[in-house]
């Protein structure tokens, strides 16, 4: 592809997603928190700016299975729409099923912007919301078309901090998504901030704060939840998890009629593609019109679900016709599959820094009353919590009035954490 036609398809693609980032926004107001809530759809890496090649390695060479949690695989400058320079990594992380290593991307922005304090620069690690299951989705391909990097990212940007958007697994890299996977999540979003570390030659004891809302609230709870074990050498300070889906079972019924109704087929492919065991039992609960959503949900962005599978229900996609929430809550649920459902569950650690916790009592998308039982959890065990509730309707984009609605407050807090 030469340069004309490079910047022709670039802005091909870039005013598609525009128009259905508008569209989505209408409906979802800022409610993923994701570099892009429109999909890149058409501009994948068959284009020659999609993820597969751009820095991608094999997830399963022999060579990532060697490397040490968080040690960077390759760097990848690029440039980006905010005031700071761009690495897209790839970096070595741990999964869930025998924690073997696997090649996990994400983006390190180093700002202009002077660091005034005479503490050191800070590192800010975001956990994206849901962007979707295939690669193309990824925070650091949006990035790539220019879009906006993930909120806070640019406030943090404009203070002077270093910042590193985590893709996690099986986006931008080789391997399916599992998506809401509880270990896999926490694991990208610490081995995110080693990689930053290194890639920067930051300090080791660099000040770090993980930030994180809905899928990204999910990964940055499980990071606060695994760092005294997973990450001890880092210097996490503050943690920001909000509207935390802390129950995959109870988000699971939920959701049932929102505009992310489809959601729950990016859960049944993560866990199949992480548990091999569990494809068999959960293609025996599936309904021919079932297995075909779940095939069409493995290789679609966030546009592209909510406008194919809003406020479904998901019966039909069942073979007894009670729906993929009902059955995961059934007792006849495989025993196999039961197990890997309930392993997602937050709550079984507690944080060993504190949490700042927000979340929307009317949240059409993910219940409150999970939110609410894990923070009595660790409260319970003595972590150091902060919850703030907010009561606010704004139809389809009230899952993401918590955010908006407590940022200036979540920041404030953040910054005390951290001494500045």
């Amino acid at each position: 592809m030469n340069a004309s036609s490079h910047r022709f398809q670039r802005q091909r693609c870039l005013f598609g997603a525009r128009k259905r980032r508008i569209a989505l926004s209408a409906v979802l107001g800022v409610a993923l928190l994701g570099s892009s809530v429109g999909t890149l759809g058409g501009c994948s890496a068959v284009d020659g700016l999609g993820a597969t090649g751009f820095g991608s390695s094999d997830s399963d060479s022999s060579t990532v299975k060697r490397l040490p949690p968080g040690q960077v695989i390759t760097k990848t400058p690029f440039p980006v729409n905010a005031p700071a320079r761009a690495q897209r990594v790839v970096f070595s992380s741990t999964g869930a099923r025998d924690h073997r290593q696997t090649a996990v991307s994400g983006t390190i922005l180093q700002p202009y912007a002077h660091w005034s304090e005479k503490s050191p620069r800070p590192l800010a690690v975001i956990a994206p919301g849901t962007l979707g299951m295939a690669d193309n989705c990824a925070s650091s391909v949006a990035l790539r078309y220019e879009a906006p990097p993930t909120p806070p990212a640019p406030q943090l940007l404009a203070q002077g901090w270093n910042v590193a958007i985590v893709d996690y697994q099986g986006l931008g890299t080789p391997g399916v998504h599992p998506y809401l996977n509880r270990e896999i999540a926490g694991n990208n979003t610490l081995d995110m901030a080693r990689a930053a570390i290194e890639t920067l030659q930051l300090p080791t004891d660099t000040p770090i704060a993980l930030f994180g809302y809905s899928q990204g609230g999910s990964a940055t709870a499980a990071a606060a939840e695994l760092a005294a074990e997973y990450s001890s050498e880092l210097n996490i300070r503050a943690v920001y998890a909000g509207a935390i889906p802390a129950d995959l079972t109870d988000t699971a019924l939920h959701i049932r009629g929102s505009a992310l109704a489809g959601l729950v087929g990016y859960f049944m492919n993560g866990l199949i593609a992480e548990y091999p065991e569990t494809k068999e039992p959960i293609e025996r609960m599936l309904s021919p019109l079932g297995q075909d959503f779940l095939k069409l949900t493995a290789d679609e962005c966030i546009g592209a679900t909510v406008e194919r599978w809003p406020r479904n229900d998901t019966k039909a996609f069942t073979a007894n016709d009670l729906g993929i929430a009902e059955n995961l809550r059934s007792s006849e649920l495989s025993p196999v599959v039961r197990r890997h459902v309930d392993e997602q569950a937050l709550g079984t650690k507690t944080p060993s820094m504190p949490v700042f916790v927000t979340h929307n009592a009317l949240d059409d998308v993910l219940p409150v009353t999970s939110a609410r039982e894990l923070v009595q959890k660790w409260q319970k065990a003595g972590a150091d919590i902060t919850y703030v509730e907010v009561d606010t309707d704004l139809s389809d984009g009230t899952h993401g009035l918590a955010y908006v609605l407590t940022h200036d407050e979540m920041l404030a807090w953040v910054n005390q954490k951290m001494g500045y």
